[in-house]
């Protein structure tokens, strides 16, 4: 009777797998669509959009898809999507393939298409469903079509503009001002530019930024360049004697789409300050001596003198400070002299000083303080400039 029982047992096994087989169909592929995502310059996301029906009773592992684009019946890329989810019993699912074109390669392998709107294409897909009823089973599909293909971006410079500058640095805004053509949203280029100075690189740098212009819309961003005079006049040796001088913001996107906006510079130098030297004025119970300052304004502006600040050390003995009074405006490429008249009448200093016009010998200063330089220009800060000397002279 248990021999009876197990061949009953194996037959129905084995008729249940039959008729298992005899109900198992094949699953069904179509294709949808395929659709752009994203237009950029050297970029254009597609999106294959596929359909994939499991007409069976029992859910099936996801397909393993390997796909080929052709541009103009010529492989051009390809690539392998692997989908982990299970598609459920009498599912019908879309499955959306990524297929990426750079733009680059497009161009560089099919010149034809420079100048072209669209050019033809067909995607060719291979399914594969890991079940053992479909192991030694490739599903084929192919779509053909027409890709339209993204007019470049059209580059512009915009307004530039001054936002800061002292006698330092300066600070510039150039606006750069992107067009899309296309009859489609493409996305922000990536931006990188250059500020140069009589040829000679200042800074450059890139942007990226991840926003959308929208078909036959225009969008600006604005590129802040901070540069400092030092480094003007180190890099560009001609820029240390002239009032003026060449610069230029060059930006690009690729393929050789990018635009230049010349911007004359006109170069702020730091006055330069020098200690001329000790007069006296007028000798007895009471000297009177003059102190001489010069300031070298390499500008092609005045300069206005807001504040002179002075601290006046002989021989280690303090003998003045104060305020500087009536100061004068400094020329426009002129050397201008800033006297400071000092009297001494404490006898300890004067006996020292008939012994030292009496010998001829000299003196020990040291002259501290700082000189003010109020704006004269839109945009310029105020200057502070420290004032210090030490040194030995003769009071003439």
């Amino acid at each position: 009777m248990n021999k009876s029982f197990y061949l009953l047992l194996i037959m129905l096994i084995f008729s249940t797998c039959q008729s298992f087989n005899g109900i198992t169909r094949d699953p069904r592929l179509s294709f949808n669509s395929i659709d752009i995502v994203e237009v950029a310059v050297n970029e254009l996301s597609l999106v294959a959009q596929v359909e994939v029906t499991n007409p069976n009773s029992f859910p099936m592992p996801g397909p393993n898809i390997d796909w080929e684009l052709y541009i103009e019946s010529t492989p051009f890329i390809r690539g392998s999507v692997l989908s982990l989810e299970p598609i459920n019993a009498r599912e019908i699912r879309d499955l959306g393939i990524p297929l990426i074109i750079n733009l680059t390669d497009l161009y560089a392998s099919f010149g034809n298409l420079l100048d072209s709107r669209e050019t033809e294409y067909y995607v060719s897909l291979s399914v594969t469903f890991p079940v053992p009823e479909f192991e030694n089973r490739r599903f084929e599909l192919e779509l053909p079509g027409n890709l339209n293909l993204p007019l470049p971006p059209k580059i512009s410079p915009g307004e530039v503009r001054l936002l800061y500058k002292d006698f330092s640095i300066f600070e510039l805004l150039f606006d750069v001002i992107v067009e899309n053509p296309n009859d489609f949203p493409i996305k922000f280029p990536e931006v990188f530019w250059d500020y140069k100075v009589e040829g000679v690189s200042m800074t450059e740098g890139n942007f990226n930024e991840q926003e959308n212009i929208p078909a036959g819309a225009t969008s600006s961003r604005g590129i802040e360049v901070s540069v400092s005079y030092e480094d003007i006049f180190r890099e560009v040796a001609s820029a240390r004697n002239v009032a003026e001088v060449s610069s230029s913001f060059s930006f690009d996107v690729g393929h050789n789409i990018g635009a230049e906006i010349d911007w004359p510079l006109a170069l702020i130098h730091t006055p330069e300050i020098i200690f001329q030297g000790i007069t006296r004025q007028s000798l007895g119970r009471t000297m009177v001596f003059n102190f001489f300052w010069e300031v070298n304004n390499r500008n092609n502006f005045d300069l206005e003198l807001g504040e002179f600040l002075y601290n006046i050390d002989i021989n280690n003995r303090n003998w003045a400070a104060g305020r500087a009074g009536n100061l004068p405006r400094i020329r426009a490429n002129n050397r201008t002299v800033i006297p400071v008249t000092v009297s001494v009448s404490d006898p300890p200093i004067i006996a020292e000083l008939v012994d030292i016009l009496n010998r001829g010998a000299p003196v020990n200063y040291n002259t501290t303080g700082s000189m003010s330089f109020l704006n004269q220009i839109e945009g310029l800060s105020e200057l502070q400039i420290p004032v210090i000397f030490l040194g030995s002279t003769r009071i003439r």
